[in-house]
């Protein structure tokens, strides 16, 4: 009988998004996306953001903190008898 084990340690989730501002048009919040965007480059906390549209029509701009180190572990195990 083949008998196959995958483990993952799953990646831990980030951190939450938190609503920046409100906008009635997309060309404004992406204004401030870009902003937060370059002004994220230049210093040392490292900030992403994002653009969601809602259902009626205003668009958020949501940002979030980023993790310095991504953590990255997979363990594959796999125990195969050919016969």
């Amino acid at each position: 009988m083949n008998e196959t084990t995958i483990e993952k340690e799953k990646k831990p989730q980030g951190k939450p998004w938190t609503n920046k501002a409100i906008f009635k048009s997309y060309e404004e919040a992406f204004v401030l996306a870009q902003e937060i965007n370059e002004m994220s480059v230049l210093s040392e906390k490292k900030v992403r953001a994002k653009i969601k549209r809602r259902h009626n029509g205003t668009f958020v701009v949501k940002i979030r903190a980023m993790e310095m180190e991504p953590v990255k572990n997979e363990k594959r195990k796999s125990n195969k008898k050919n016969r």
